[in-house]
């Protein structure tokens, strides 16, 4: 069996699963890595001006392309970037994170060295400290050694395409160029299938109930986006005549001009109508928070059936072992095809047109109204926490769109980074910023990084 580098064994399993572009700061604890990346050709090096910035473009990246890699180094890096990385792990977005780390020989040794803790007499000062941080906002957190390197960061990289949450590897900076056993099987990326009876069990009942409704209505959250289910969502929405209301959390998972389409649940009346009205009422990668609930003043119906990544539940009866897509696309095969709806479902909110005039201070009540009028089919659409994200969450915004927004982790200064990683997943995609100008002040200096590789986005900055 050939042999390769562990450096060479960690860019070929990223290649392999996609990753085409490898956001992040250099280190010295990192360079052994970054010079190995230099020589591969196959992933482009992005550098971003801090590492915060660059955990918050690869959480963009991810969201457009399914998966990003960041690269930090140790201690002062990896706890800058800590941030962005919670925040992916809190809205479930995949970021594979590879921490240059003080070398195995000076762990051992116990010395004493810079970017760690420096704290005698515990193992503080080991690179351990960090992989353990970052355990407790990752899906998993490795500490590579030569014996392990191949196994683990296999193990990292699936948890983190299965999961759809990041995943931490710590990289000593001294055996990067130490050689393993070259592992060509490809990783085992599939998701896992349904247990059989189980998932014989929920397909009949939830079909049976569906096809006797009269009115079912379904809501779906960013788990739809995130495991990609938005084909089996539309295919059995429109099969079933389903009205869909979407959590705002959940906003681009559904075509927005979809007749069937009802609104963002607790911002707009026919939403709300749509799920109190309802006969059977489905829910999709639903996560019900304080954020996207109007502080929980939306409840939802008790008798509701609850489609989760590996498990459905139901009113007294909770199903594992059960794949959400296999179960979308089997009761959408199963139910009969229903007439179509008649009658508008979505009523939006009433705005009226904006009564700004030329010589008048611009305001935010007249310059909202005007803002659904821009967006066209294919756009990227970025809004920053606060009013940015308030005033938006409501538009209707047109097919194709993709909505970049951080609703359950809400750190101010994320949407200006992100938007750089969505310019480098979708650089041919017209791209558009809502950001606060206090916002704006945390993230700016990522403009620079914009200018530098000529990518020219729409950034409206409010005061």
């Amino acid at each position: 069996m050939s042999r390769v580098s562990i450096n060479r064994y960690l860019l070929n399993r990223l290649h392999s699963v996609g990753v085409r572009t490898l956001i992040g700061v250099p280190g010295d604890f990192n360079l052994e890595f970054l010079y190995e990346l230099e020589k591969y050709k196959k992933i482009e090096w992005v550098g971003t001006t801090n590492e915060l910035n660059a955990s918050y473009a690869a959480d963009g990246f991810a969201r457009i392309h399914g998966v990003s890699g960041l690269v930090v180094t140790n201690g002062v890096g990896s706890l800058s970037a800590i941030n962005g990385v919670a925040g992916s792990y809190a809205e479930h977005v995949p970021v594979i994170v590879i921490g240059g780390s003080i070398p195995i020989k000076s762990r051992d040794r116990h010395e004493l060295v810079h970017h760690t803790l420096c704290d005698v007499g515990s193992n503080k000062g080991t690179g351990q400290t960090f992989t353990n941080i970052f355990q407790e906002v990752c899906a998993t957190a490795v500490q590579i050694r030569p014996e392990n390197a191949a196994s683990e960061i296999d193990r990292a990289i699936i948890s983190c395409l299965r999961e759809k949450k990041p995943v931490f590897i710590n990289l000593p900076s001294d055996i990067g160029d130490i050689t393993i056993e070259e592992n060509n099987t490809p990783l085992q990326l599939s998701e896992p299938t349904s247990d059989p009876k189980e998932f014989k069990r929920v397909v009949e009942i939830i079909s049976k109930k569906l096809s006797s409704a009269s009115r079912p209505t379904l809501l779906v959250d960013a788990d739809v986006a995130r495991f990609d289910w938005k084909k089996e969502v539309a295919a059995l929405a429109e099969k079933a005549q389903m009205k869909v209301v979407v959590r705002s959390t959940g906003k681009g998972c559904f075509d927005e001009q979809s007749p069937l389409f009802c609104g963002v649940y607790g911002m707009h009346e026919s939403a709300n109508d749509a799920i109190s009205e309802s006969d059977f009422f489905l829910a999709v990668g639903n996560r019900t928070v304080d954020m996207n609930s109007a502080m929980f003043s939306t409840p939802l119906p008790k008798n509701k059936i609850e489609i989760q990544s590996f498990w459905v539940d139901m009113e007294k009866d909770k199903f594992l072992g059960i794949n959400a897509r296999e179960v979308l696309k089997a009761v959408t095969k199963e139910i009969p095809q229903k007439p179509k709806l008649s009658g508008i479902t979505f009523k939006p909110q009433p705005q009226g047109e904006s009564s700004q005039k030329d010589d008048e201070p611009l305001t935010q009540a007249n310059f909202w109204p005007v803002v659904e009028k821009i967006f066209k089919s294919g756009d990227v659409v970025l809004a920053e926490t606060g009013s940015s994200l308030t005033s938006l969450s409501p538009v209707r915004l047109p097919p194709n769109t993709d909505f970049i927004a951080q609703v359950l982790w809400g750190s101010i200064g994320f949407a200006l980074p992100a938007l750089l990683g969505t310019l480098l997943a979708a650089p041919k995609r017209r791209q558009i910023l809502f950001v606060g100008d206090g916002s704006f002040q945390l993230t700016c200096q990522e403009i620079s990084t914009m200018l530098s590789r000529d990518l020219k986005p729409i950034i409206f900055v409010i005061n």
